[in-house]
This record gives structure tokens, C-alpha cells and sequence, in this order.
């Protein structure tokens, strides 16, 4: 052994690393340092007997077990290495697979999150979009209460001065004593004065209801009354010039028209064929006896027969169809009635309806009747006249009396 030792050197030593006999035999890194114990041991046996020879000897092998110790921890060092390199990798490995199942459970945490946070965000904008419109629909009825409390108010304002506007009217008359009311009855006669001729027409009582006032003003005799005396006096006046309608003759003269209506000839209507026992009751008186004279009265009738059938006729004027008997008296009658329905309302006083119907029966003469009859231009010319006479009292105005009355009592209540 001691010389295999010498041959190999420190070198061979170094290259025979990894073929050493442990791994083979089984034993690990312990047989091997065993094995070395081993020699070495022989070494010493050896070195006992040999001297210096011995300690170099010892010396070489001392140092190629040293080699085989470095190799074998570099050997366990790379093994050690490499496991823990492997271990780390398989633990990074598995760590980063954590980190990448953590990163994906927190995407996915954080889309739903997301998803919810989105869903309740449209939720609070719908609850905030009807909570605005339903608060605008509150503010919309609170404006419109404030409007009818604003106008409730004004009216409770407008009958509170009303109230307090009766409650000095009331204390005036109070402390105005007779001559107040006689006033205000002064007042009222005026008032209802200018209406009644006004609006009714009936002048008679507008001038009895002046009349009135104006007894009243006078037995109050005060002087600051003489103008709306004079006032009343003046429109007394009028009263009384204001001309009577002859409603009577207006009457009478339409109810004739319309009698002698039904006489007017109609435009292209024949007057009614004279009987023919008229004419031929006197020619049977004088026709001569005998067979003779009744042939000759026989053709004398016949040829009056036959001019009967032709009549020629020369007129200037443009030929119009004739009408039938029926419609001409149809026009007669509708003439009939509009001069009854003028009548009427002359008799109650209705100015327009009285001149629009007597115009409208003028226009029926002058287009259906013959107009060179007579009878038709007799018709023309009352309805004419008619057209211009009054049928009732125009009232005139009676405004003064009153607003000076007005005028007066102001300026002494003041």
C-alpha cells in the first residue's frame, strides 16, 4: 500500500475521486475514511521499522487522504447545493403558484366587487333620480298650495275691505241720519231711470222715476242740489219730445197688405179662363130659332173654343216661364207672412226684425209680381212708407242727472 501510494502522488489522488471504493462497496463516505484509518495504520506499523522513510511515506499518504476528504465534502457540498437548490425551486415554485391562485381569487374578488359596487351605484342613482323627481313633485305642490293660499288670501283681503268698506257705509248712514237715506233713494231713482229707458224701452216710467228724485231733492231743500235738479228737469224734457209710434196704424195698415196679398197678380201666371156658360148664356138668348141658327152657334162656339187654345201676345219685355197655380198661390201666402211677422214686431217693439222683414216683402213684390199691375206698385209703395215710420220711442240719454248727482255728493262727503 505504501508504495501504491508513492507512484500516485497527490495528483493521481485528486483524479481517482470519483471511482473510489466507497460508493461501491456500500458503505458510504465512512468506509472509505475507515479504508484510510486502515493504511494508515499500516503506514505506522511500516514507519516503526523504517525511520525517515516511513515519515515521508506518511506524509504522502497523509496528504492524498486529505484530497479524497476535500473531494468528498466538495461532493457533499454540490449534493447539498443542488438539493437545496432543488428544494428552493420546488418551494418558489409551489409559492408563485400561491401568489398566482391569490392574484386570481382577488381579481375575481375584486370584479365582484366591482360588479356589486356598480350595481349598488346604479341603484343609488335611481333612488337619488326618484327621490329628485318626487321632491320636484313636492316642490311643484308646494308652489301650487302657495298660489291658492296667495289668492285665498287676496280674497280674504278683498272681502275684508269689502266688509270695512259696508261698515263705513253703515256707520254713515247711521250718523247721516234721514237725509242719508233720502240720498241714496235719490240715487237709486236715477240709477233705475236710466235703465228702464235704456234697456225696457218705457219711457213713461223713466220720466215718473226722474219725477220722483226730483221731489225728493226738493223736499230735502237744500241749495246744493239745484244742479241735479236742473239736471232732471232738462231730461224730462227730452222725455217728452221723444215722438209716440202710431203703433195702431202701423197695425192696421200691414193687416190690410196683407188681405189684399192674395189679389196681386204673380209673374207668368194667366188670370183664370172666363166660364164658357158666361159668354154663351147671352148667345143662346139671341141666337135665331131653327136648325140653322143652332149650326151657326155651334161653329161660333167652336171658334171660340180654338182661339182659346192660341193667343199671340207682343211684349217688349224678355219672356219668363209661367208658373202653375199652385206655387203662385204658395207666394202669396209667404208674402202673407212676412208682413204678419212685421206687424208683430212692431207691435213689440223690435226696430231691427221690423225693417229687415218689411225689406225682405219688398224684395218678394218687386221679383215674383207683375209689377206693371196697380195692386203691386200700391203694395211698393206702402211697404216703402212703412220702412220709415217708428215703431218705438228711442230713449235719449239720461246719464247726466245722475253723474252729476254722483259728482256732488262726493265733494260733500269729503
Amino acid at each position: 500500500m505504501a508504495d501504491t501510494n508513492e507512484q500516485r502522488g497527490p495528483d493521481d489522488t485528486s483524479r481517482t475521486e470519483p471511482t473510489s471504493e466507497a460508493p461501491e462497496g456500500g458503505e458510504g463516505p465512512h468506509a472509505g475514511e475507515a479504508e484510510a484509518g486502515g493504511d494508515t495504520g499500516s503506514a505506522e506499523q511500516a514507519g516503526g521499522s523504517g525511520g525517515e522513510g516511513r515519515d515521508a511515506s506518511t506524509q504522502r499518504a497523509g496528504g492524498g487522504r486529505g484530497g479524497l476528504v476535500l473531494a468528498v465534502l466538495a461532493l457533499l457540498l454540490a449534493l447539498g447545493v443542488g438539493g437545496g437548490g432543488a428544494y428552493l425551486y420546488l418551494e418558489l415554485d409551489q409559492r408563485l403558484e400561491g401568489l398566482e391562485t391569490t392574484v386570481a381569487n382577488r381579481e375575481q374578488q375584486q370584479e365582484e366587487l366591482r360588479q356589486e359596487l356598480s350595481e349598488e351605484l346604479d341603484q343609488a342613482t335611481r333612488d337619488l333620480r326618484s327621490t329628485v323627481e318626487q321632491h320636484g313633485q313636492q316642490q311643484g305642490r308646494i308652489a301650487e298650495r302657495q298660489e291658492e293660499l296667495r289668492n285665498r288670501a287676496e280674497q280674504l283681503g278683498q272681502e275684508v275691505e269689502a266688509v270695512q268698506r259696508a261698515n263705513q257705509e253703515l256707520r254713515a248712514r247711521l250718523e247721516g241720519g234721514p237725509t242719508y237715506w233720502r240720498l241714496e233713494r235719490v240715487e237709486t231713482l236715477l240709477v233705475n231711470a236710466d235703465r228702464i229707458a235704456r234697456l225696457e224701452g218705457d219711457l213713461d216710467a223713466a220720466r215718473a222715476a226722474l219725477d220722483s228724485a226730483d221731489r225728493t231733492l226738493r223736499d230735502m231743500n237744500a241749495p246744493e242740489w239745484m244742479e241735479v235738479r236742473r239736471a232732471i228737469q232738462s231730461a224730462m224734457t227730452r222725455l217728452e219730445e221723444v215722438p209716440e209710434p202710431d203703433l195702431p196704424g202701423i197695425s192696421f195698415k200691414l193687416a190690410s197688405l196683407a188681405d189684399s196679398a192674395m189679389n196681386l197678380p204673380v209673374k207668368g201666371v194667366e188670370p183664370p179662363a172666363m166660364e164658357p156658360g158666361e159668354e154663351g148664356g147671352q148667345a143662346q138668348e139671341e141666337a135665331p130659332q131653327g136648325w140653322w141658327g143652332r149650326f151657326r152657334a155651334g161653329l161660333e162656339d167652336f171658334w171660340e173654343d180654338v182661339k182659346g187654345l192660341v193667343r199671340l201676345r207682343r211684349s217688349g219685355k224678355e219672356m219668363e216661364p209661367l208658373l202653375p197655380p199652385d206655387e203662385a198661390t204658395f207666394l202669396r201666402h209667404n208674402l202673407v207672412l212676412n208682413l204678419q211677422s212685421a206687424r208683430l214686431a212692431a207691435l213689440r217693439g223690435e226696430v231691427e226684425l221690423y225693417r229687415r222683414t218689411l225689406e225682405e216683402s219688398r224684395e218678394w213684390v218687386g221679383r215674383f209680381f207683375d209689377p206693371d199691375s196697380d195692386g203691386v206698385q200700391a203694395m211698393l209703395a206702402s211697404l216703402e212708407s212703412l220702412g220709415d215710420r217708428l215703431v218705438t220711442r228711442e230713449a235719449p240719454s239720461l246719464e247726466e242727472p245722475l253723474a252729476t248727482f254722483r259728482r256732488i255728493r262726493a265733494e260733500r262727503e269729503e
